[in-house]
């Protein structure tokens, strides 16, 4: 069995180097995201203050985004809390924007909203949201960046059933959500798009298979010799 091993094991090398190489030219840096939550806290001057509500925004927003390319972020809300009079919800929405120091302003936004009674402990979303934004729409030049901010604005339609006067009473606010976030425009020498990067797994995973195929059929010659 030793000297067998010692035939293959040049096979084995070639194929754990593919392998190697498989890993680091098909996969991309990962970016960790802020994530965390924003609170919107209710109450009206009407009530005599026992009458409070809460929502938490649940979001996961990457810090960096590159002009021209597809960027994913998520949100969801969670009804935490309906006291006092408040009963439910006949509606919510929330939409997320972002803003930049250049113009315009408002460089993305996107709604959501749900028309339907919703209790506490509701939970809704979560939305996945894609920016892409090209350097254009955020003002910038090949190579320059510009910071992000990104905001929550929540509505909801609270249902109060305070029995001296039932009412609807709708509610909401704009918060901004934490973190730090720059978009950067792409230069001549940027890195490789997301075509050439599966082009590269897709080249390095057929030479896998081939040394594969290789050492199968070189294993095979040597049993039947």
């Amino acid at each position: 069995m030793g000297p067998s091993m010692n035939r293959r094991s040049p096979y084995v090398k070639v194929l754990a180097t593919l392998l190697l190489a498989l890993i680091l030219l098909g996969s991309t840096p990962a970016v960790r995201a802020n994530t965390g939550t924003v609170v919107f806290t209710y109450g009206s001057p009407l009530d005599d203050g026992d009458s409070i509500s809460t929502y938490t925004l649940y979001y996961n927003v990457p810090p960096t985004f590159q002009a021209g390319v597809p960027t994913n972020m998520s949100f969801y809300i969670y009804i935490t809390g309906l006291t006092g009079w408040i009963v439910h919800d006949t509606s919510i929405s929330l939409e997320v924007t972002a803003n930049t120091p250049n113009e315009p302003n408002t460089v993305f936004s996107q709604k959501f909203w749900d028309n339907q009674t919703l209790f506490q402990g509701y939970r809704w979303g979560p939305f996945n949201m894609t920016v892409d934004l090209s350097p254009s729409q955020v003002g910038l030049s090949p190579g320059q960046s510009a910071t992000l901010s990104f905001f929550g604005s929540f509505v909801a339609d609270e249902q109060w059933n305070d029995p001296r006067a039932p009412y609807l009473l709708p509610t909401g606010s704009t918060m901004a959500i934490p973190g730090n976030y720059t978009i950067t425009a792409p230069t001549s020498t940027s890195a490789p798009s997301s075509s050439q990067r599966t082009l590269t797994t897709l080249g390095v995973g057929l030479g896998v298979i081939a040394v594969l195929t290789v050492v199968a059929l070189a294993t095979r010659k040597r049993g039947q010799n």
